[in-house]
């Protein structure tokens, strides 16, 4: 067992010097992250790492430990009825898996029911997305929402 087990560092920071860095963090540097804080504080001479200064502020509940990232896609509730909102979309790849060029596939899907419309076309025009709009209203009548 090390002799020095239970002792406080040696390389301890005095809590009163700790507690003028929070405080000084807290008056000035509030809304900056712990790096850039620690690079500003070593400017006024409060020399700390940014590791440090991040578990001080998590141990004063400052900080949270965690990130702060959001979710990245949300899935949205569907709708009730048919026809309130239906999505389209167009997508260029090699479809027919090298027996042909390749081709865009323009695709319809209602949000409530999820019944989908598609149709190949050689490019992404706007006169191939008014024909499959054109094709799906003849079909299932005017959406409320595109």
């Amino acid at each position: 067992m090390h002799r020095s087990r239970g002792r406080p560092s040696v390389r301890r920071i005095d809590p009163k010097t700790r507690a003028g860095i929070v405080d000084r963090y807290q008056e000035r540097y509030g809304d900056f992250g712990p790096a850039l804080a620690a690079e500003h504080l070593a400017k006024e001479g409060f020399a700390v790492d940014d590791e440090t200064l991040r578990w001080w502020l998590i141990e004063q509940g400052i900080r949270s430990k965690g990130r702060r990232c959001q979710q990245h896609r949300q899935w949205g509730e569907r709708k009730e009825h048919q026809g309130e909102m239906v999505e389209m979309d167009g997508s260029l790849h090699d479809w027919f898996e090298g027996r042909r060029d390749s081709a865009v596939l323009r695709v319809m899907i209602d949000d409530a029911s999820n019944w989908t419309y598609a149709r190949f076309f050689e490019q992404e025009t706007t006169a191939a997305a008014y024909e499959t709009f054109e094709r799906y209203v003849r079909r299932r009548g005017l959406p409320c929402a595109l």
